[in-house]
């Protein structure tokens, strides 16, 4: 269902020249400050009110009088004057403005047109989801036809066509079990269990590293099959430090397990200088060697600072 629509505004035009207005000019001369704050003050009432209008009586006169800090003989005389002059109309104690609501017609009506195109959609809409709905149900129904016409046939065709087994079955036939109903048959490929070697199993502190480890591959999505974790077993069973070798896998983010390098604090791995990357390409003579280290009189003689 659609929402009722507005019919009143939160603003209207200020004209820049609302001033110089022929009648506006005759209210304020006539009422000076007090002439044209009641106009822009009512029209901002009247914009806001249902339909661009109010009602008046006493009691509402009263309310205004208090609003816009006006005695309610001189609200009186503003209203008459206004009336006097055609900017304002009241009929029927109903107090509106012309003006105001011409200048309000083209929201209405187009407020009234949004409201009309969104009432069709909708219509449209469920219609469509209605028909959608029925041709679905007729399929469905189809299928199902089809099926109870295909089923008879194959009964009827087991039914005349098929020899029964004599009473106890056929001679040397067994007939194997069913399996359990809601169970499925485990498989075999992940059955072998994995076997911690005996040199890893008297280490202190090894089984938790290693459950950390399985751990860790798991977050990575790593493999954690049997044979992968039996091989990284017996690579760990060969390391001096075998929960070294964890931590530091662990600690630089690497996927597989390596060789301790350096020695460990705190899990910070230090590599020594000869097994760094660049000492291998000049053994390999790919970088030039590196230069002699000078002595503390050779780097005074060239007057670089000492070390």
């Amino acid at each position: 269902m659609a929402r009722p629509l507005k019919n009143n505004a939160d603003y209207f035009t200020h004209d820049a020249v609302m001033r110089n207005h022929r009648k506006v000019k005759a209210l304020r001369n006539r009422f000076k400050s007090d002439g044209y704050s009641f106009w822009c003050m009512i029209l901002e009432l009247l914009t806001e009110s249902d339909n661009f209008q109010i009602g008046i009586n006493d009691q509402e006169l009263e309310l205004i009088s208090c609003d816009f800090d006006m005695p309610m003989d001189t609200l009186k005389s503003l209203i008459d004057y206004c009336v006097k002059l055609e900017l304002l109309q009241l009929q029927n104690d109903i107090l509106s403005c012309s003006h105001l609501r011409n200048r309000f017609s083209g929201l209405l009506e187009k407020r009234q047109k949004n409201q009309d195109r969104y009432i069709k959609y909708k219509s449209n809409t469920v219609s469509a989801v209605g028909n959608s709905a029925e041709t679905h149900e007729n399929e469905v129904s189809a299928v199902d036809n089809d099926i109870v016409k295909e089923s008879k046939v194959k009964e009827s065709k087991v039914k005349y066509n098929t020899p029964l087994p004599p009473e106890g079955g056929l001679p040397g036939m067994e007939i194997p079990p069913l399996p359990p109903i809601g169970k499925k048959p485990k498989s075999s490929k992940h059955e072998t269990e994995i076997v911690i070697p005996e040199s890893l199993s008297g280490i202190e502190k090894f089984s938790d590293s290693w459950v950390q480890w399985i751990a860790y591959r798991k977050d990575r999505k790593l493999s954690t099959q049997t044979m992968t974790m039996q091989k990284q077993l017996e690579f760990l069973s060969i390391q001096p430090d075998p929960v070294g070798c964890i931590n530091q896998s662990i600690m630089n983010g690497w996927q597989g397990l390596f060789e301790l390098k350096g020695n460990r604090n705190n899990f910070n791995i230090a590599i020594s200088e000869d097994d760094s990357p660049s000492a291998e390409l000049r053994r390999a003579g790919i970088l030039p060697p590196r230069p002699p280290k000078l002595t503390e009189e050779q780097r005074a003689a060239l007057g670089l600072p000492q070390e």
